[in-house]
C-alpha cells in the first residue's frame, strides 16, 4: 500500500490541526518550508526532533513520517498522532490529531494580539516548527 502524498483536513470541532484545513482557521497552519535544505536533511532533522519528544515513530519513509507523540497537559498525559509529508519542492504538509477523550473545543480567547486560538495541537506544532527552524 503506497504511503500518503498529502494529509487529510480535520473534522470540524475536533482536537486536530492540519495544513489541509484551510476552511477552518483555528485548525489550519500553513505548510512549512524547509528550503534550502534537501528533503533528506529535512527528514533527518524531523526524525531527530520527534525522538527528542519521545515519539513512537510508527511509519517512516523518505517522504512520509507518522508518529504518536506524548504530551503532558494539566497533569494529564495526552498523545497526538502526527503525520508529515516532505515534498520535493521544499514544503512539509502535516496533521496532528489528538487521541483519547481530551477536550475538543477551541480555547475561547487569546492573550497575544493577532493570534488565532485553536486546539492545543496548534501550539504543539508551532513549537515543533520553531525547534526545526522552519
Amino acid at each position: 500500500e503506497p504511503l500518503p502524498s498529502r494529509v487529510a483536513a480535520c473534522a470540524a470541532r475536533t482536537a486536530c490541526v492540519s495544513s489541509a484545513s484551510f476552511l477552518a482557521p483555528s485548525q489550519y497552519l500553513a505548510p512549512w518550508s524547509f528550503a534550502p535544505d534537501t528533503t533528506l536533511t529535512a527528514h533527518e532533522r524531523l526524525i531527530s526532533e520527534l525522538r527528542d519528544l519521545e515519539a513512537d515513530i510508527s511509519v517512516q519513509s523518505a517522504s512520509y513520517v507518522q508518529a504518536r507523540v506524548p504530551f503532558s497537559f494539566a497533569g494529564q498525559q495526552e498523545v497526538d498522532v502526527m503525520e508529515f509529508v516532505l515534498r520535493e519542492d521544499g514544503l512539509t504538509l502535516f496533521r496532528s490529531q489528538a487521541t483519547g477523550d481530551g477536550p475538543s473545543a477551541d480555547p475561547p480567547f487569546c492573550w497575544t494580539p493577532g493570534c488565532i486560538s485553536g486546539p492545543r495541537q496548534r501550539a504543539r506544532l508551532e513549537a515543533l516548527r520553531d525547534r526545526l527552524g522552519w
